[in-house]
């Protein structure tokens, strides 16, 4: 019998298959990066999709402008509270000194 075919096929080898050994950090690594990609190119295909994606371009434009604005805004509002609240903080501790009520 050829021996060098048994040692070429592993018939009864210790060897593992791929589904029955733990993942270990590589194999995290390479499905992270295989589903990563998976899925960028999904978006690719979705956004430049040549009967609709300038429809879907516009809408994620337009939702994107408006979270800008959205998100401006906001913060725009914090900072006048903010200001206004340490201006209250400044007046009620000056009246403690001077013996008044704050302003």
């Amino acid at each position: 019998m050829n021996t060098k075919l048994f040692q070429l096929i592993p018939f009864g080898s210790k060897r593992t298959h791929w589904y029955e050994r733990p993942f270990n950090g590589n194999d995290m690594k390479w499905m992270w990066s295989t589903l990563g990609g998976l899925a960028f190119g999904a978006g690719l295909m979705y956004i430049l999709d040549p009967d609709r994606g300038r429809s879907r371009r516009a809408i994620a434009r337009d939702k994107i402008t408006s979270t800008v604005n959205r998100t401006s805004e906001a913060i725009s509002e914090k900072s006048r509270d903010l200001m206004n609240r340490a201006s209250g903080i400044v007046d009620e501790t000056g009246s403690l000194f001077r013996g008044g009520k704050a302003s």
